[in-house]
């Protein structure tokens, strides 16, 4: 038994003993003591647990070897009060479930939590109890990238339009981020020496994921075969000598495509009201206008490597965004410092097809955190 529960337990007696009444502040100390020592209010590695399983009070390093179903819950029974504190590092989102069926989170009767994978602690109350309970949290911070408005002139079949600023688009390259890195610009357009790259772009300031794609367009008409949107994104590991400020790729990052969805399937939505006719309308959000809002769940963070030991194995699809410092080593085969990087770049692409000539415009918007 912990120590501090046996003085407290000790010091119970010797007030027994005296004769006097045991009062609710002597009992609640002692629980206070075995909630603090006794049920998990210290750090527990959480590996191997299953669908339904509970967490404890405390601490909880979610580890990689967690649960392939990713949804685990909180305590039970619920204690008013009691805090839960979990730290993901499985590499994917795990979604935190009430106590047990009917409790709730932040108001949402047997709703979930997505906790990141991001190293970081996230932090759920219990305000109600007994059973089924009631627990609060907040979640990660969002922020928002919005694209502008961007007027492109149809090229018309199946030419793909890449996209992520009004200065920043290209009607007839590929899809490829070769030539992403560290060292570039945190806009891409048709660089020359880059392999004739689409336009792209990188976030200043990293972002852990992107949690949802909002496309809003002047398009009316959804011809039959029309062709695809989505957000492609890629990338690469790489290191930057730092006598020559050369860089090379180490491991190429292909998350392409990051989500997409199709013109003509239902995930598409219009704005109400009466349609001016054709193939396009003068203004973003004009009735009868076509938006998509596209949900991302994914999660995969960037991973750090070695230069004087065997590369892990990279993973091929990131969540991460921007150019990440990994730190600096010196190659000890031949003396060279280098700095380390992780850099992806996203953008977004259409596929309107109809005629050539139209006036397509576009205003998209990612959510991160």
């Amino acid at each position: 038994m912990n120590e501090n529960i046996k003085s407290k337990l000790s010091g119970l007696r010797g007030l027994g003993k005296s004769g006097r009444e045991l009062t609710a502040s002597d009992i609640r100390l002692l629980l206070d003591s075995i909630f603090d020592n006794g049920l998990g209010d210290g750090v527990s590695d959480v590996t191997g647990l299953g669908l339904d399983s509970n967490l404890f009070y405390g601490v909880n390093v979610l580890g990689s070897g967690l649960l392939g179903d990713k949804t685990i819950r909180l305590p039970n029974p619920p204690i008013k009060g009691r805090v839960v504190k979990i730290i993901n590092n499985t590499g994917y989102v795990i979604y935190v479930r009430p106590s047990v069926e009917g409790g709730s989170i932040n108001g949402v009767v047997d709703g979930s939590a997505g906790v990141p994978s991001d190293g970081k602690i996230y932090e759920f109350v219990c305000w109600e109890n007994p059973l089924p309970g009631a627990w609060s949290w907040t979640p990660p911070a969002t922020g928002q990238y919005d694209s502008g408005e961007i007027s492109v002139t149809t090229p018309g079949s199946s030419n793909v339009i890449t996209m992520v600023a009004p200065n920043f688009f290209n009607t007839s390259v590929g899809l490829s981020s070769s030539g992403a890195g560290a060292t570039n610009p945190l806009f891409i357009k048709d660089v020359s020496g880059l392999n004739g790259l689409q336009s792209m772009a990188k976030p200043a300031l990293i972002w852990n994921a992107i949690t949802k794609v909002k496309v809003y367009t002047n398009i009316l008409t959804l011809n039959a075969g029309v062709g695809d949107v989505g957000l492609y994104a890629g990338g690469n590991y790489s290191i930057v000598n730092n006598l020559t400020g050369e860089e090379t790729g180490i491991s190429p990052v292909n998350s392409s495509p990051y989500i997409n969805g199709t013109l003509a399937s239902a995930t598409w939505q219009t704005v109400s009201g009466t349609p001016s006719g054709g193939a396009y309308s003068t203004n973003i959000g004009d009735p009868g206008t076509k938006y998509i809002e596209m949900p991302i769940a994914f999660f995969s963070p960037s991973i750090s490597f070695g230069l004087n030991v065997a590369l892990p194995i990279f993973p091929s699809k990131s969540s991460t965004f921007g150019s990440l410092f990994l730190g600096t080593e010196t190659d000890l085969t031949n003396g060279i410092s280098y700095n380390k990087w992780f850099t992806q770049y996203f953008w977004l692409y259409i596929i309107p097809r109809g005629s050539a000539g139209g006036s397509l415009k576009v205003r998209f918007f990612l959510e991160t955190n």
